[in-house]
């Protein structure tokens, strides 16, 4: 009976284990549409910045104000890189503090590493 055992146990883990990365993969894609649709509004703010300074150039106002729209870009690339963050630790991935570089595309390429950081 223990065979029996063992087997089911086998399976159980794969089992977790095929849920794990099922739940990881999910994990990935939402932060990767998240960064998209942050991407995509940025594109839209940067859209907006030209459309106002064209306006006021036709205008002949050379004054170009656009906090608001520059702080919504920059608060958007940062949560692009938060989301960048988050997949690589769902991945267990470090980057290498020096390149930047994913540690897996690192030890193909270097034998050494100086440091990671996730």
């Amino acid at each position: 009976m223990s065979i029996f055992n063992k087997i089911g146990d086998n399976i159980s883990k794969a089992g977790k284990d095929v849920s794990q990365k099922a739940k990881d993969m999910s994990k990935i894609n939402d932060l990767n549409g998240k960064m998209k649709n942050a991407k995509k509004k940025i594109d839209e703010v940067y859209f907006a910045i030209g459309r106002a300074t064209f306006a006021q150039f036709e205008d002949g106002d050379k004054t170009n104000d656009f906090e608001t729209e520059c702080q919504s870009i920059a608060t958007l690339l940062l949560e692009i890189k938060k989301h960048e963050k988050e997949i690589l630790h769902i991945k267990n991935i470090k980057k290498c503090i020096g390149c930047g570089k994913g540690e897996r595309f690192i030890f193909r390429v270097f034998s050494k590493m100086d440091a990671f950081t996730n």
